[in-house]
């Protein structure tokens, strides 16, 4: 396969300043009380329960058992590999953090994104072969910020991209063997899988978080194995799926080196 030479995307701080010129038309100033309400209305449950007769219950106790032992078995397969996350009940992030998001206004204080900083929570822990890696994430005027640590951070509003991955190029050979990561957020919670496609067609599932409202989005990381840093079967595409099956969007995953 040729190889092509382009700018690899796995500069923060352009696409940060260039998503950030755009991300609102209006001021926003934080209201969490508002974010709040939003998620209640969005996880309201029903007025009104029906009671369940005992035997009825039981029947359908045991068939969640086995469904949910099907569901288990397969669930690579199928891109089921996911963890589900209330944000709401997870910790703030330190203070630190806190500030570091907050500086993703600062690129554009009158049309930032509006992230709720205080409000800024580390809802997860990736744990891959090259180490383990926070996720982060604040709610925002409109969409939400996120960041994955000691790699960057951005955020996504109703303009983005319905998957929108950063990822480092596969170092050059002779050159230390950096991580080769791959990161994303896709705004969507109807979501079966993410899909790695690579240069030679071969395909791999995504494990996914999914975090809930006020933030309503999955996010995913991938440390590419080292055999995959060859010319020829690099991950060349990301793509989403919804529950249906249909493509929510996808991405190409270019690089200016190989192995």
């Amino acid at each position: 396969m040729k190889e092509v030479n382009v700018h690899p995307l796995s500069a923060f701080d352009g696409d940060l300043s260039r998503r950030f010129h755009n991300a609102a038309d209006v001021p926003f100033v934080p209201d969490w009380a508002a974010v709040v309400r939003r998620a209640s209305q969005l996880s309201g449950a029903p007025a009104h329960r029906r009671r369940t007769p005992p035997r009825a219950l039981a029947v359908a106790v045991l068939l969640a058992a086995v469904i949910a032992a099907v569901v288990g078995s397969v669930s690579p397969a199928l891109g089921l590999d996911r963890i589900f996350v209330d944000f709401l009940g997870t910790e703030r992030a330190p203070e630190n953090v806190q500030v570091e998001f907050g500086k993703l206004d600062a690129l554009n204080p009158v049309h930032g994104p509006g992230a709720a900083t205080a409000e800024t929570r580390t809802v997860h822990t990736f744990r891959v072969p090259s180490g383990s890696y926070d996720l982060t994430v604040s709610p925002a005027a409109d969409g939400f910020c996120w960041g994955v640590s000691r790699f960057g951070m951005t955020c996504e509003n109703s303009r983005s991209r319905v998957i929108d991955p950063f990822y480092r190029d596969i170092p050059a050979a002779g050159r230390a063997a950096e991580p080769a990561l791959i990161t994303g957020a896709v705004q969507s919670l109807d979501l079966s899988r993410v899909t790695i496609t690579f240069e030679d067609g071969e395909t791999v599932d995504l494990s996914l978080v999914v975090v809930s409202e006020p933030v309503g989005a999955s996010f995913f990381l991938y440390d590419v194995p080292q055999d995959r840093w060859t010319l020829g079967s690099r991950p060349a595409t990301i793509a989403a799926y919804d529950s249906a099956g249909a493509e929510l969007g996808s991405a190409p995953l270019r690089y200016t080196s190989a192995r």
